[in-house]
């Protein structure tokens, strides 16, 4: 799934700048692509802040039994959003794209990385 996202991402970036570069070059695309790049950071961020604060009991991996050194976390970032490392990357993932300035690509990053996440996050 991820090769297909990637081609899509980078074919539909090279697309526009092959067949109509004037597309990213407005000052409304500037905004845009600044306003992506913002999600991008904050995203970035709330991972980061998630990872770091959970220490030990975060984990890349799903676990399936409960490690002597995994508790829960319910501070810090944890309480203000359930999973903050899903939301961290859900707003990484689709800000690249408006970073990128790719229509079609946001949309489907979105969705998919909607579809991807977790039903409680």
């Amino acid at each position: 799934m991820w090769d297909r996202a990637m081609l899509l991402i980078h074919g539909e970036f090279w697309f526009w700048q092959l067949v109509y570069p004037s597309f990213k070059t407005s000052w409304f695309a500037l905004l845009l692509s600044l306003f992506g790049f913002v999600l991008v950071v904050c995203g970035q961020f709330l991972r980061h802040w998630a990872q770091i604060h959970a220490g030990p009991a975060f984990t890349h991996l799903i676990q399936h039994e409960k490690r002597d050194e995994h508790h829960l976390v319910t501070d810090g970032p944890y309480a203000i959003v359930r999973h903050p490392g899903y939301c961290g990357w859900f707003w990484w993932f689709g800000g690249a794209q408006i970073m990128l300035l790719n229509p079609l690509s946001t949309l489907v990053c979105f969705y998919v990385a909607y579809r991807f996440l977790p039903a409680e996050s």
